[in-house]
């Protein structure tokens, strides 16, 4: 595995095809959909795309992809306003090679402003303050769930569920439910209804296919086919191959920034203004 091949977040490289690759999705694209445009465009192997750096959660080429688009959002080359969306500005749509010294300034100046802000604010030793603040909630709320206890976090996963309108969930982890944390009714437009089982997992690493393997047989063995859907939750991240098998064996996937965005959406343990919401998690370490 050539982890050299990953370019630097703010290498040209890196700008030129994320731009590139937003205008030949049509000018706007889920974070998935511009993470495996750009990953074609390097033509990065599985394993490339998946590498995760030692002692860290999240793979490489993501994580360095999302500080690419956070800088040019700063340079007004993208449109960052919508959550888990990748827009082109108006000024990206006539931009064909990214001014790399223009976006770094721009990164930089914001950082700066950012940092006299904080620092007028409130004194504090927080250990992220090199981290944009546009980044900071969400580390700080995978923080909180990765350290969680296994059933605290299935309760949130619980909550979410609630409030993205499915009914009667419950989470069954303590009654040792072989491999599935809970169930749920999805109902459309109060008429179709079909019953959901999830699992949640309170991870700080890559989920393997093998674990999407084990999730299906779970559900297959013990219910006999009684659930017509499935979803996998987790802190982490899904490898290539388990996201390909877990389409295969249609199974719905939420990773662990995709999970942060709809907590912010819904107001789930993150406050108005995108800040972790430490009551609702003191909360839950209580159960």
């Amino acid at each position: 595995m050539n982890k050299n091949k990953i370019p630097h977040q703010y290498d040209q490289t890196m700008f030129d095809f994320l731009i590139q690759g937003l205008r030949e999705l049509g000018g706007s694209a889920s974070r998935d959909e511009i993470t495996h445009k750009v990953a074609d465009l390097l033509d990065l192997t599985e394993d490339e795309r998946s590498f995760c750096e030692s002692g860290k959660s999240n793979s490489l080429f993501p994580w360095r992809l999302s500080w690419t688009r956070w800088a040019l959002d700063k340079a007004d080359l993208i449109d960052g306003s919508q959550r888990g969306v990748w827009a082109l500005s108006p000024k990206g749509w006539q931009t064909k090679q990214v001014d790399r010294r223009a976006v770094i300034k721009a990164k930089n100046e914001y950082m700066r402003e950012a940092k006299k802000i904080s620092q007028s604010s409130k004194n504090s030793d927080n250990k992220n303050d090199a981290l944009p603040q546009d980044f900071q909630w969400k580390e700080d709320v995978i923080s909180y769930m990765k350290n969680m206890n296994p059933y605290s976090f299935e309760i949130l996963c619980r909550d979410l569920l609630r409030k993205l309108g499915l009914s009667e969930v419950e989470v069954t982890s303590k009654s040792n439910d072989g491999g599935i944390d809970g169930y749920g009714i999805v109902k459309i437009q109060g008429i179709v209804s079909f019953k959901l089982a999830f699992q949640c997992k309170r991870y700080k690493g890559i989920i393997s296919s093998k674990d999407i393997q084990a999730f299906k047989g779970a559900i297959t063995g013990m219910l006999d086919g009684r659930i017509e859907k499935s979803l996998f939750i987790t802190t982490g991240v899904f490898s290539p191959q388990a996201k390909k098998e877990a389409e295969k064996l249609s199974i719905d996937l939420l990773d662990g920034e995709s999970l942060v965005d709809k907590m912010a959406d819904l107001k789930l343990g993150v406050k108005e203004k995108l800040v972790l919401d430490e009551d609702y998690f003191a909360k839950l370490k209580q159960l």
